[in-house]
């Protein structure tokens, strides 16, 4: 029986030398300094529970908080950054592949952080935007319509609209009361009804009125503050009837929030003030969009009776 040497394949184990497998990290200045900064962190930030609690930190401060959002958002970018940077500044690579880790771990480090810290701020700006319509929100539903007659009568045609800021944020000067008549019919003998008129009165007392062209308006000289103040209107005083018998008017309130000046918003109230015959009037609220004319029936009632020209 003879023993044969088995020849060295391509495959066979070659010494190292004293080559370590993998090769050693090169640190740099920036590399030192940034290990340097990450050491004195407490272990206790980088653990992730802790980007779980302040995740859960940021869904319970709602929307209002929202310098406290943001607080958290950045921590959260700070934490998943820090984390990222002491991967990638301690991974270890294959010899052959070190000089290509050594050029892109910066590329990497900085794109990543340049994208979570867009993120940050998208959201900030997203979280700032439902702030401002949560204030435009809280402004709209919280303005109110109230209305008495003038001194001495109850025609219609004097009554005074006053539109009342119960919200919890300043209208600037950008503001004007507008009514809208819709349909406005005198109880006289040959009166001409009036519809689709638009009159308001600026700061300065000129008045101002549009048919059917769009209503021009004209910002004031005094804010209207939180918590109840008031802009008070006798917009229907123009139209000189002896005696009204109807009047279906839309009320609008054209205004800005004082830290929004560029958004601008209208609110309408719509009302119906009916002469029951004895100038004694019945006011209802309808809705702003019906396409229904409330003074038609008073309209046909008064054609029958005293031949009264229909509007044009």
């Amino acid at each position: 029986m003879s023993l044969g040497l088995c020849p060295l394949s391509k495959r066979s184990w070659h010494p190292r030398h004293g080559q370590p497998l993998m090769a050693k990290p090169v640190s740099g200045w920036l590399e030192n300094q940034t290990a340097s900064i990450f050491g004195k962190i407490p272990k206790a930030f980088l653990y992730a529970p802790v980007a779980v609690l302040v995740g859960a930190l940021i869904a319970g401060t709602g929307r209002g908080e929202l310098l406290f959002r943001s607080i958290g958002f950045f921590l959260v970018a700070l934490w998943l950054s820090v984390d990222l940077w002491a991967w990638l500044l301690r991974k270890k690579v294959q010899a052959k592949n070190l000089r290509w880790w050594q050029s892109c771990k910066f590329a990497i480090g900085w794109a990543c952080t340049s994208i979570l810290l867009i993120i940050v701020a998208k959201t900030v700006l997203w979280g700032l935007s439902n702030q401002f319509e949560d204030q435009r929100k809280n402004t709209w539903l919280n303005l109110r319509l109230e209305h008495e007659p003038g001194i001495g009568t109850s025609d219609p045609m004097f009554e005074q609209f006053t539109v009342i800021n119960a919200g919890d944020f300043d209208i600037s000067k950008k503001h004007q009361l507008v009514c809208w008549v819709n349909l406005a019919v005198p109880n006289e003998h040959g009166g001409l009804a009036v519809s689709n008129l638009a009159t308001s009165e600026d700061s300065k007392g000129d008045v101002h009125m549009a048919a059917p062209a769009p209503v021009l308006f004209v910002p004031s000289d005094s804010v209207v503050h939180s918590g109840g103040d008031v802009q008070t209107h006798k917009c229907l005083q123009y139209f000189e009837f002896l005696h009204t018998g109807c009047v279906d008017v839309s009320v609008i309130f054209w205004y800005a929030l004082e830290n929004q000046q560029d958004v601008e918003q209208t609110k309408t109230f719509r009302l119906v003030a009916v002469n029951d015959g004895n100038d004694h009037f019945t006011w209802s609220k309808q809705n702003k969009d019906d396409p229904h004319m409330f003074c038609d029936e008073y309209i046909h009632k008064r054609e029958r009776e005293e031949g009264i020209k229909p509007p044009s």
